[in-house]
């Protein structure tokens, strides 16, 4: 066993030497989600220093597809640091990356703060504290795992795999219950999907999001932004791949791999 800064220091250490990835399950202090988010906690904070303070949050695994993709039945948290958000067209080089994969979602932006209390907030609630929304990708940095054997814990201790996110322009909130959304890759259409692919609604997402905040005393804020899940399976990017993802009534998210 190690201790979650012990385990975190070894973690960033694989991604800045982009090694293989591997589970760090039988590390942990405690095999539980508690640990696992605490090697997650240590972790943000030593990649904070070069990659920029926390700015919101990447849920994973919302949607049915996902879920299978990668063989766990539950919804994972990772931390978005401010460094990695590029708003607006965005390129990105693969090198920079063990395994690049690319998650198309929808954004959400708070403008205000959902407090610590002890009742769960509504979705109406949660609605009211959305102020703007986006198409969007999450840039995740799998480091060549072998989806047959991934396991909850070592993903969440390991920050979720987020490694960035290019967001759309923000619009003002639209219905967000279903959202046609589309991904083409030169051009080509290659997967579909619908906003209420994940947990059944955006809303679902932000809200069990602000019910499992609750779990650790803390909660969302104003300026934050959420990723609520992508609702396609993950693209494995190649150099010189040109990304387009719409959802309906939203401008483009746009990414360029060199």
């Amino acid at each position: 066993m190690q201790t979650p800064r012990e385990l975190a220091a070894r973690l960033w250490q694989q991604h800045r030497a982009r090694a293989p990835y591997q589970s760090v399950k039988s590390l942990l202090p405690g095999a539980n989600l508690k640990a696992a988010y605490a090697v997650q906690d240590e972790l943000v904070r030593l990649m904070a220093a070069t990659e920029g303070e926390p700015v919101g949050y990447k849920i994973g695994l919302t949607s049915l597809r996902m879920q299978q993709m990668c063989g766990l039945d539950q919804p994972v948290v990772g931390r978005l640091l401010e460094r990695r958000v590029h708003r607006g067209a965005a390129r990105v080089a693969l090198g920079d990356f063990g395994r690049l994969g690319v998650e198309s979602e929808l954004c959400v932006i708070l403008k205000q703060d959902l407090p610590l209390r002890t009742v769960r907030y509504t979705r109406a609630e949660i609605a009211g504290a959305i102020g703007g929304v986006a198409a969007a990708f999450e840039l995740i940095d799998d480091r060549g795992a072998d989806y047959s054997h991934l396991d909850a814990l070592s993903l969440i201790a390991d920050n979720s795999w987020n490694a960035g996110v290019v967001q759309g322009v923000s619009s003002p909130p639209v219905d967000l219950g279903a959202l046609a959304g589309a991904l083409h890759v030169d051009g080509e259409l290659v997967d579909s999907g619908n906003s209420r692919d994940a947990l059944s609604h955006p809303l679902a997402v932000v809200q069990w999001l602000s019910d499992h905040l609750r779990g650790y005393g803390s909660y969302l804020r104003a300026g934050e932004l959420v990723m609520t899940g992508s609702i396609v399976t993950t693209r494995f990017a190649k150099a010189g791949e040109h990304y387009h993802f719409e959802l309906a009534g939203l401008p483009p998210a746009e990414l360029w791999v060199n």
